[in-house]
Protein backbone atom coordinates (compact mmCIF):
# COMPACT_ATOMS: atom_id res chain seq x y z
CA UNK A 1 0.00 0.00 0.00
CA UNK A 2 1.11 3.40 -1.04
CA UNK A 3 1.72 6.01 2.16
CA UNK A 4 -0.71 8.45 2.76
CA UNK A 5 1.49 11.32 3.23
CA UNK A 6 0.59 14.72 4.85
CA UNK A 7 -0.61 18.07 3.20
CA UNK A 8 2.36 20.52 1.96
CA UNK A 9 2.49 23.25 4.22
CA UNK A 10 1.24 26.62 2.88
CA UNK A 11 4.33 28.58 1.96
CA UNK A 12 3.70 31.12 4.59
CA UNK A 13 4.03 28.75 7.22
CA UNK A 14 7.60 27.57 6.11
CA UNK A 15 8.80 31.00 4.99
CA UNK A 16 10.44 32.11 8.33
CA UNK A 17 10.46 28.86 10.15
CA UNK A 18 9.36 24.89 10.18
CA UNK A 19 6.37 25.72 11.55
CA UNK A 20 3.17 24.38 10.23
CA UNK A 21 4.93 20.72 8.87
CA UNK A 22 3.45 17.58 10.66
CA UNK A 23 7.12 16.80 11.55
CA UNK A 24 9.50 19.74 12.49
CA UNK A 25 13.30 19.87 11.07
CA UNK A 26 14.38 19.35 15.10
CA UNK A 27 12.04 16.12 15.04
CA UNK A 28 12.67 12.64 13.90
CA UNK A 29 9.64 10.34 13.50
CA UNK A 30 8.78 6.48 13.18
CA UNK A 31 5.98 7.17 10.54
CA UNK A 32 6.71 8.56 7.38
CA UNK A 33 5.18 11.85 7.08
CA UNK A 34 6.42 13.19 3.49
CA UNK A 35 7.60 11.86 0.35
CA UNK A 36 11.33 11.19 0.24
CA UNK A 37 13.51 13.73 -1.29
CA UNK A 38 10.23 16.34 -0.31
CA UNK A 39 11.95 20.07 -0.17
CA UNK A 40 11.86 22.46 2.35
CA UNK A 41 13.29 25.46 1.80
CA UNK A 42 13.87 28.48 4.74
CA UNK A 43 13.95 32.47 4.51
CA UNK A 44 17.82 32.39 6.01
CA UNK A 45 18.71 30.02 2.90
CA UNK A 46 18.83 26.95 4.93
CA UNK A 47 16.93 23.87 2.21
CA UNK A 48 15.93 20.65 4.24
CA UNK A 49 15.05 17.40 2.18
CA UNK A 50 13.09 14.48 3.79
CA UNK A 51 15.39 11.49 4.30
CA UNK A 52 14.99 7.19 5.64
CA UNK A 53 17.73 6.48 7.85
CA UNK A 54 19.19 3.40 7.09
CA UNK A 55 19.95 0.44 10.43
CA UNK A 56 22.27 2.48 12.41
CA UNK A 57 22.20 5.57 14.26
CA UNK A 58 23.50 9.25 13.09
CA UNK A 59 24.78 11.68 14.91
CA UNK A 60 23.72 15.63 14.21
CA UNK A 61 26.79 17.56 12.24
CA UNK A 62 28.50 14.61 10.29
CA UNK A 63 28.00 14.45 6.60
CA UNK A 64 26.00 11.21 5.04
CA UNK A 65 25.59 9.90 1.93
CA UNK A 66 23.70 7.74 0.00
CA UNK A 67 24.91 3.83 -0.31
CA UNK A 68 22.98 3.70 -3.70
CA UNK A 69 23.72 -0.17 -4.27
CA UNK A 70 22.44 -1.06 -7.40
CA UNK A 71 20.71 -4.68 -7.40
CA UNK A 72 17.75 -4.16 -10.32
CA UNK A 73 19.99 -3.34 -12.80
CA UNK A 74 19.14 -3.78 -16.99
CA UNK A 75 16.67 -6.04 -16.87
CA UNK A 76 14.58 -6.69 -19.91
CA UNK A 77 10.78 -5.93 -19.43
CA UNK A 78 8.79 -8.93 -19.71
CA UNK A 79 5.52 -7.08 -21.30
CA UNK A 80 4.75 -4.08 -23.57
CA UNK A 81 4.71 -0.56 -22.03
CA UNK A 82 2.61 1.80 -24.40
CA UNK A 83 2.89 5.70 -24.84
CA UNK A 84 0.92 7.52 -21.67
CA UNK A 85 0.68 3.90 -19.97
CA UNK A 86 1.89 4.48 -16.21
CA UNK A 87 2.57 0.54 -15.33
CA UNK A 88 5.63 -1.16 -16.50
CA UNK A 89 5.83 -4.82 -16.23
CA UNK A 90 8.69 -5.55 -14.26
CA UNK A 91 10.74 -9.32 -13.46
CA UNK A 92 12.90 -8.95 -10.34
CA UNK A 93 16.58 -10.09 -10.46
CA UNK A 94 16.26 -10.31 -6.29
CA UNK A 95 13.56 -9.86 -3.72
CA UNK A 96 11.64 -6.52 -3.82
CA UNK A 97 9.75 -5.70 -0.49
CA UNK A 98 6.90 -3.63 -0.94
CA UNK A 99 7.49 -0.29 -1.56
CA UNK A 100 11.01 -0.76 -1.71
CA UNK A 101 11.54 1.72 -4.77
CA UNK A 102 9.00 4.22 -4.34
CA UNK A 103 10.44 8.11 -5.01
CA UNK A 104 12.70 6.50 -7.19
CA UNK A 105 13.40 6.06 -10.53
CA UNK A 106 12.76 3.67 -12.97
CA UNK A 107 15.27 4.34 -15.74
CA UNK A 108 15.50 3.19 -19.27
CA UNK A 109 19.13 1.82 -19.92
CA UNK A 110 18.77 0.45 -23.72
CA UNK A 111 16.43 -0.42 -26.56
CA UNK A 112 13.10 1.28 -26.72
CA UNK A 113 12.55 3.91 -25.17
CA UNK A 114 16.35 4.60 -23.62
CA UNK A 115 17.50 7.52 -22.10
CA UNK A 116 14.53 8.30 -20.08
CA UNK A 117 13.28 8.12 -16.31
CA UNK A 118 10.17 7.86 -14.38
CA UNK A 119 9.50 8.46 -11.03
CA UNK A 120 8.21 5.39 -9.16
CA UNK A 121 5.04 6.24 -7.21
CA UNK A 122 4.85 2.37 -6.26
CA UNK A 123 4.88 -1.35 -6.49
CA UNK A 124 4.21 -4.35 -4.67
CA UNK A 125 6.57 -6.82 -2.58
CA UNK A 126 7.97 -9.20 -5.89
CA UNK A 127 9.60 -12.45 -5.29
CA UNK A 128 13.10 -13.06 -6.81
CA UNK A 129 12.67 -13.88 -10.80
CA UNK A 130 9.06 -13.16 -9.96
CA UNK A 131 7.16 -10.41 -12.19
CA UNK A 132 5.14 -7.61 -10.84
CA UNK A 133 3.95 -4.18 -11.62
CA UNK A 134 5.93 -0.43 -11.18
CA UNK A 135 3.35 2.16 -10.76
CA UNK A 136 5.05 5.45 -11.95
CA UNK A 137 3.60 9.25 -11.29
CA UNK A 138 3.96 9.86 -15.28
CA UNK A 139 3.31 8.24 -18.52
CA UNK A 140 5.14 6.76 -20.74
CA UNK A 141 7.06 9.16 -22.94
CA UNK A 142 8.15 6.63 -25.51
CA UNK A 143 6.61 3.10 -25.68
CA UNK A 144 8.44 0.48 -24.06
CA UNK A 145 8.91 -3.48 -25.31
CA UNK A 146 10.96 -6.34 -24.96
CA UNK A 147 13.87 -4.87 -26.34
CA UNK A 148 13.47 -2.04 -23.18
CA UNK A 149 16.58 -2.77 -20.92
CA UNK A 150 15.02 -1.10 -17.44
CA UNK A 151 16.82 -0.40 -13.77
CA UNK A 152 15.14 0.79 -10.96
CA UNK A 153 16.92 3.30 -8.28
CA UNK A 154 16.12 3.91 -4.93
CA UNK A 155 15.46 7.64 -3.80
CA UNK A 156 18.81 9.09 -3.03
CA UNK A 157 17.32 10.29 0.40
CA UNK A 158 16.25 6.15 1.12
CA UNK A 159 18.31 4.44 3.72
CA UNK A 160 20.96 6.73 4.43
CA UNK A 161 24.54 6.50 5.88
CA UNK A 162 27.06 7.76 7.70
CA UNK A 163 29.23 9.06 4.39
CA UNK A 164 31.21 5.99 3.11
CA UNK A 165 33.43 7.50 1.06
CA UNK A 166 34.64 10.33 -0.83
CA UNK A 167 33.36 9.03 -4.28
CA UNK A 168 29.40 8.26 -3.27
CA UNK A 169 27.47 11.05 -3.33
CA UNK A 170 27.01 13.05 -0.38
CA UNK A 171 24.01 14.19 0.90
CA UNK A 172 24.12 17.08 3.76
CA UNK A 173 23.73 16.91 7.33
CA UNK A 174 21.30 15.99 9.86
CA UNK A 175 20.54 18.73 12.46
CA UNK A 176 19.66 16.35 15.41
CA UNK A 177 20.58 12.73 16.78
CA UNK A 178 18.64 10.67 14.41
CA UNK A 179 17.28 6.81 15.61
CA UNK A 180 17.73 4.43 13.34
CA UNK A 181 14.98 3.84 10.54
CA UNK A 182 13.55 7.32 12.02
CA UNK A 183 12.79 9.78 9.21
CA UNK A 184 14.72 13.38 9.53
CA UNK A 185 15.27 16.23 7.76
CA UNK A 186 18.80 16.77 6.29
CA UNK A 187 19.97 19.87 5.40
CA UNK A 188 21.43 20.15 1.91
CA UNK A 189 21.96 23.76 1.32
CA UNK A 190 22.60 26.89 3.84
CA UNK A 191 24.83 27.37 6.64
CA UNK A 192 25.14 24.22 9.07
CA UNK A 193 27.40 22.79 11.51
CA UNK A 194 29.56 20.47 10.29
CA UNK A 195 32.11 18.01 12.31
CA UNK A 196 35.44 19.16 10.72
CA UNK A 197 38.36 16.76 10.08
CA UNK A 198 41.80 18.91 9.91
CA UNK A 199 43.07 21.95 10.53
CA UNK A 200 41.78 24.69 8.50
CA UNK A 201 43.48 27.62 6.82
CA UNK A 202 42.12 30.87 5.94
CA UNK A 203 43.71 31.04 2.40
CA UNK A 204 41.13 31.78 -0.52
CA UNK A 205 42.28 28.45 -2.12
CA UNK A 206 41.68 26.86 1.26
CA UNK A 207 38.20 27.78 2.20
CA UNK A 208 36.47 24.97 -0.49
CA UNK A 209 35.36 21.87 1.38
CA UNK A 210 35.20 18.43 0.58
CA UNK A 211 34.24 14.95 2.48
CA UNK A 212 36.59 13.56 4.32
CA UNK A 213 35.07 10.13 3.92
CA UNK A 214 33.78 7.64 5.90
CA UNK A 215 34.25 9.47 9.65
CA UNK A 216 31.08 12.04 8.57
CA UNK A 217 33.84 14.95 8.62
CA UNK A 218 34.83 17.67 5.96
CA UNK A 219 37.97 18.87 4.77
CA UNK A 220 38.95 22.02 3.65
CA UNK A 221 40.79 22.09 0.30
CA UNK A 222 43.04 24.05 -2.22
CA UNK A 223 40.41 24.00 -4.83
CA UNK A 224 39.41 20.79 -4.69
CA UNK A 225 40.50 16.82 -4.65
CA UNK A 226 40.05 15.21 -8.13
CA UNK A 227 37.41 12.83 -8.52
CA UNK A 228 35.94 14.13 -5.34
CA UNK A 229 32.49 16.57 -4.65
CA UNK A 230 32.77 20.05 -2.79
CA UNK A 231 29.88 20.19 -0.50
CA UNK A 232 30.13 24.05 0.53
CA UNK A 233 32.54 26.49 1.57
CA UNK A 234 33.97 27.75 5.26
CA UNK A 235 32.69 30.77 7.21
CA UNK A 236 34.41 33.28 9.11
CA UNK A 237 37.65 32.55 10.33
CA UNK A 238 39.09 29.35 11.25
CA UNK A 239 42.12 29.81 12.26
CA UNK A 240 41.29 28.40 15.94
CA UNK A 241 39.75 25.37 14.20
CA UNK A 242 41.39 22.00 14.94
CA UNK A 243 40.57 18.57 14.34
CA UNK A 244 36.84 17.02 16.16
CA UNK A 245 35.78 20.70 16.62
CA UNK A 246 32.16 21.38 14.70
CA UNK A 247 32.38 24.56 12.50
CA UNK A 248 29.83 26.34 10.54
CA UNK A 249 30.30 26.32 6.60
CA UNK A 250 27.55 27.08 3.64
CA UNK A 251 26.76 23.99 2.36
CA UNK A 252 26.37 23.91 -1.57
CA UNK A 253 24.82 20.54 -2.31
CA UNK A 254 20.94 20.71 -3.25
CA UNK A 255 19.69 24.34 -3.00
Amino acid sequence: MAVNYQAAPAWNDMRDSHLGLAQGIYEENSAQQYPLGFRVPLSDGRVFHYTENASTGLAAGKLIGSPLVFTEIERTITAAAAQFATQVTYTAVGTITSNQYQDGFLCVADGAGEGIQYKIKSHPAIASLATGTITLYDGIITALDTTSDVMLLPSLYKDVILNPDVVLKTLGVPPIPVTADYFFWTQTWGQALVLCGDSLGNAATERWCVPAGATGEFLSTAGGVPGTETIGYQIGDSSDVVDTDYFPIYLTIAP
